[in-house]
């Protein structure tokens, strides 16, 4: 009787090959669909992206080309511009920065935001040492074949605050503001 039992609940093998195979690329779809879209360079139109007026530092550090892209790697900062928020880990309202950019180049009367990833960086804010934990301005940005030949021209760093606003800066590759 026991075998009969076991014969019963067992998954045929006929449906279980095929059910792992989709279970697997369902998986790996889920997991690989936003790397497709964050890695690629999205269009707004240049009226929606003012000037940015402020003071700014950034400094490029590496910049390295390769057959598809470019990379460059570096920070940048607006010293003091900070922002209220609500930090839910110390169940308060703080001021603090808000590191949303993205590298860009122009494109007749678009920008193009560049595939951008920001990561901590405190050797930045021990070197403006204003008081303000400048926490992820570092940058690593990778700019495609198709727009290297844009990026040879003229560079700019789009930083979007926390209310979607975005303003352009001008990075020259060859140089540091600081």
């Amino acid at each position: 009787m026991p075998g009969k039992i076991k014969k019963l609940f067992r998954f045929p093998d006929v449906i279980l090959i095929p059910f792992i195979i989709c279970a697997f690329l369902v998986a790996y779809g889920i997991v690989h669909m936003p790397m497709r879209t964050r890695n690629n360079p999205s269009v707004v139109s240049r009226s929606e992206v003012k000037a940015g007026t402020d003071d700014y530092k950034y400094e490029i550090e590496e910049d390295r080309d390769f057959e598809n892209y470019r990379m460059l790697k570096g920070y940048f900062v607006i010293p003091g511009r900070t922002y209220r928020f609500y930090n839910f880990g110390l169940g308060k309202t703080i001021d603090g920065v808000y590191n949303k950019m993205y590298l860009a180049v122009t494109d007749g009367g678009e920008v193009v935001l560049l595939p951008t990833v920001v990561y901590y960086r405190s050797d930045v804010s021990r070197e403006i040492n204003d008081g303000t934990d400048y926490y992820f301005c570092g940058f690593e940005a990778h700019i495609p074949a198709e727009y290297k030949q844009l990026a040879q021209d003229q560079l700019y760093m789009v930083y979007m605050d926390p209310y979607d606003n975005m303003e352009l800066y001008e990075i020259d590759v060859d140089n540091e503001v600081s």
